[in-house]
């Protein structure tokens, strides 16, 4: 017999992962985001587009910020 807990866990995990498929069939950033992924070229994704908006003076180490950000 499985330990009750682990069952639960079990849907829970289950549950997130359908969610998460839920997520990024119905919202089409994550799917660009997805398709972006697999392509090998993740910074076209509209999510890192936005975040590089949101977010201009943070970038990867040894990487000049950019000038027009503040």
């Amino acid at each position: 017999m499985t330990d009750p807990r682990t069952r639960t866990l079990g849907w829970l995990l289950a549950g997130a992962f359908l969610l998460g498929l839920l997520v990024t069939a119905l919202h089409p950033a994550y799917r660009g985001a997805l398709r972006a992924i697999w392509s090998g070229a993740p910074e076209t994704s509209p999510i890192w587009r936005s975040n590089e908006r949101y977010y201009p003076r943070i970038g990867p180490r040894g990487e000049e910020v950019r000038p027009d950000a503040r």
